[in-house]
């Protein structure tokens, strides 16, 4: 009995689990139900609240199943499936009671007749293996899958016993869903939860593309001194953007620390890119989220990032239009790509008129990060070192760490010399560019047709923007995808961003040495009531 004892402990008040069910866990595993051992883990809000484990991670060495031991997550679908039968029953469409004959008459055969809708999810069908053996060309078709399963005997008598249906499953809830609804449980799923409501599945995706896109998933960034020196190689003028990421708190979260007071907003404008901004801003969260990645497989809990913005120096003329806009905009974006990544947000040293600047910035920020938010008084440094820790602290925000200066190696920002501002005389003759107009609500695109395979060849882009933004994307066109101007299937040779260019115009360059139809896509859906005016210049190089 001792090999089967369940452990367990609570982070939260609130949130006990009752000795009944903890001794149901451990029922679970004498009885066999559970071969070896597991665990259960409850988040709520992002704090764990519930940790309960026990039995054997491996039986026969009699090594026991720990807070850490590490296990492989599968069937995640499953609770998608549930999601896509609870919304048909919150149509109206089915019945958790309902007898899955009523929708799928064939199911009733050999024994099935009487199993409910409420059964079949939650593994009480008699269904956990069939007898004919699938093929995985079997697989691709589900006339055969569906017609072993209506064919196939219970494997015990339904509603009985709980069995999973670890193989049947989704098979099972994808033709219910089929002949309930009309599409496949894929489609639905697309169609009605990720579209419909713009979650998880395509911001990752977007992600996913836009870091590949940026060449970051090549990138050694494995420390915080790695990271920062990427982020230095982007662009010299933001070299004077304030703040650096400093250590780890005590929770080993990666610690920001921004000192926005000392913004040269006005000044950077004008000497550096949109895009550079964006580009510099996901290196170092790509970066960070490298390093989290790696502790949280290393320690197997989740971590994530502590930020103190430091708002010493501030003043009402600092806050620049134009700058403000593109930190807000890129915010959002940053927030689409990392979502959920910051643990504490503490601000310091706060203005007069910080509810002014709480709420032009707030807007941009998920609820869930404005939860975060602690704008602390007078005693701040008492509460960076009992939530941060003052070993990580350099001794101007109340800590011990030592440094050459009380700064330590935290980037102080500054005026941006001059020298390294933007000449206009330096844009592209009028002669060399071609005029563009994209209308509110609309996208236009600039084709480039590129023949074979040609090593080392790029593409060089140079734009302006007559007024406000726009959204910029490079994408190589799927195959019969090059009419229209994006497709989910395109391949991403630039991420979308949204770009102004009052001070400086867009140029780059990217790869381009497979060949197919290049499209430098200029994105207006955002613009309710205005048209736009770009003037563009394209080369092969």
């Amino acid at each position: 009995m001792t090999g089967f004892e369940v452990t367990h402990s609570f982070e939260m008040t609130g949130f006990e689990v009752s000795r009944s069910q903890i001794k149901l866990v451990q029922k679970n595993l004498e009885e066999n139900w559970e071969r070896s051992g597991g665990a259960f883990v409850v988040y709520h809000k992002n704090q764990k609240v519930v940790d309960i484990w026990g039995g054997y991670s491996d039986r026969e060495s009699q090594r026991k199943w720990t807070q850490d031991t590490l296990s492989v997550a599968f069937s995640c679908s499953k609770a998608m499936g549930a999601i896509v039968i609870g919304m048909l029953v919150d149509k109206g469409m089915i019945g958790y009671d309902d007898l899955v004959t009523e929708y799928w008459p064939e199911f009733g055969r050999n024994g099935k007749e009487n199993v409910t809708i409420r059964w079949l999810i939650t593994h009480k069908a008699g269904l956990a293996y069939t007898d004919h053996p699938i093929s995985l060309e079997d697989t691709r078709n589900f006339k055969i899958i569906d017609g072993i399963l209506e064919n196939q005997k219970p494997n015990w008598p339904p509603g009985q016993k709980v069995g999973y249906h670890a193989v049947t499953h989704g098979w099972l809830i994808d033709a219910l869903v089929r002949r309930v609804d009309g599409r496949t449980i894929g489609q639905f799923f697309r169609e009605e939860i990720a579209e419909k409501y713009d979650v998880v599945v395509p911001k990752i995706k977007f992600s996913l593309r836009a870091i590949h896109a940026l060449g970051l998933d090549q990138e050694d960034l494995s420390t915080l001194d790695k990271v920062t020196q990427k982020c230095d190689d982007c662009s010299v003028p933001l070299r004077y953007l304030p703040g650096s990421l400093i250590g780890f708190d005590h929770e080993n979260n990666v610690v920001s620390l921004q000192m926005i007071g000392h913004l040269d907003a006005a000044g950077l404008m004008p000497a550096t890119r949109n895009s550079d901004l964006y580009r510099m801003r996901i290196a170092e969260s790509e970066g960070v989220m490298q390093i989290i990645r790696k502790m949280e497989k290393e320690h197997g809990r989740p971590f994530g990032t502590s930020v103190i913005f430091d708002l010493d120096g501030m003043s009402m003329a600092q806050l620049d239009v134009a700058a403000l806009k593109c930190v807000t905009t890129m915010l959002s974006q940053l927030q689409e790509m990392f979502p959920d990544v910051i643990r504490k947000i503490f601000v310091i040293n706060t203005p007069t008129f910080i509810q002014v600047l709480w709420g032009m910035i707030s807007p941009c920020l998920a609820k869930q990060t404005q939860q975060k938010v602690k704008i602390l008084g007078n005693d701040w440094k008492q509460h960076l070192k009992e939530n941060i820790g003052e070993e990580v602290l350099f001794e101007r925000w109340g800590g011990t760490r030592k440094a050459e200066t009380e700064y330590g190696n935290v980037r102080m920002g500054g005026k941006i010399p001059d020298e390294l501002k933007y000449d206009p005389a330096n844009d592209l003759p009028a002669e060399k560019l071609t005029k563009l107009t994209i209308s509110s609500r609309s996208t236009s695109f600039v084709p480039i047709t590129l023949e074979g395979h040609a090593p080392g060849r790029k593409l060089y882009w140079w734009w302006r923007i007559e007024n406000n933004d726009i959204n910029f994307s490079i994408l190589r066109a799927a195959e019969g995808q090059e009419k229209v101007a994006e497709h989910d299937d395109d391949y991403m040779v630039h991420p979308k961003f949204k770009l102004q260019t009052e001070y400086v115009p867009e140029d780059g360059e990217v790869s381009a040495e497979e060949p197919g139809v290049y499209k430098f896509v200029f994105d207006n859906t955002h613009s309710t009531f205005r048209s736009k005016t770009v003037k563009y210049f394209i080369e092969i190089r």
